[in-house]
């Protein structure tokens, strides 16, 4: 009697274990199932947010796209990029959407051909304003090798070994990745000085170069500016062996005091001079008191 009373016990614990474990099965599969339509449902939405977006941003009409088609035809067709769009295309598609885009953001190419752009001033409806820039390299080149460099000729890959071969960290490396670029030959590389050279009869400012230097070093100013600094030496003081050149800014501000027409501020954060070329009158007082002589006329 007892024996069968143990089995009966036994038989119902096992039963009761079997059932505890298929619920547990059956909670880990609903959970499961429960998560994988979590997961797509989040797809969908993060598919149906991209294409929301898309549909925002680009022309959904017949008509714009058409517009776009032939604003496309007029402009240079270079797809460089320097405009800030991805291709002219993509270009297009904002002007005809926002007109007004063009004077935001101009195509530097377009502002050297008359004729293309009074064919968009007639497209667009608008009246187009037209801007002449100029690329400046912030560097005088006066920083001689730390080492002697042997790798890829490129100032993308010289960057990356402790910023570079030149003993000032904020030097022009020379190699030459803005020469590359530029779709006018104007800039080439002074081999004394192993620097960048904008030649600015041919420069249309586009601002490939800039975008392609690996430090910063060039900068697109207005064709008739005055003055800009020829230097990009950020380090309050000298960095141990890695110093100024002799024509490196030294942050006196003598610059920011003497100029009569606050059109030089102080960045305090890279403890350079900001030159507001809009406010600069050319009377050269900044350039006179330089004692680095880092403040160039152009």
């Amino acid at each position: 009697m007892q024996s069968s009373e143990v089995a009966k016990r036994t038989s119902h614990s096992v039963r009761n274990s079997c059932a505890f474990g298929s619920g547990i099965f059956r909670l880990w599969r609903y959970g499961m199932i429960i998560l994988v339509i979590l997961v797509i449902t989040s797809v969908g939405v993060f598919c149906g947010l991209l294409i929301s977006i898309a549909n925002l941003l680009l022309p959904k009409e017949p008509e714009l796209l058409r517009m776009a088609e032939e604003i496309a035809d007029i402009l240079p067709g270079m797809n460089c990029g320097a405009c800030g769009s991805p291709g002219c295309f993509a270009y297009a598609q904002k002007l005809a959407k926002d007109p007004s885009y063009i004077n935001k953001h101009p195509c530097m190419t377009l502002m050297h051909d008359e004729e293309k752009l009074k064919k968009i001033e007639e497209k667009l409806g608008i009246s187009v304003e037209r801007v002449e820039l100029k690329a400046f390299v912030r560097c005088s080149g006066s920083s001689k090798d730390l080492f002697e460099y042997s790798g890829i000729s490129s100032c993308k890959a010289a960057s990356l070994i402790s910023m570079g071969q030149k003993i000032c960290p904020y030097s022009c490396l020379g190699l030459g990745d803005c020469v590359e670029v530029c779709p006018y030959e104007a800039i080439k590389i002074d081999e004394e000085r192993k620097i960048a050279v904008v030649d600015r009869e041919r420069c249309i400012g586009c601002g490939l170069c800039a975008s392609e230097c690996p430090k910063g070093l060039i900068e697109i100013v207005p064709a008739k500016a005055f003055v800009s600094l020829a230097c990009s030496y950020e380090a309050r003081r000298n960095i141990a062996g890695r110093q100024r050149c002799d024509n490196g800014c030294i942050h006196c501000r003598r610059c920011y005091r003497v100029c009569p027409s606050n059109a030089i501020s102080w960045d305090e954060k890279k403890d350079l001079p900001i030159i507001d070329h809009t406010k600069c009158t050319g009377c050269y007082k900044c350039v006179e008191v330089c004692p680095s002589h880092c403040i160039v006329k152009l």
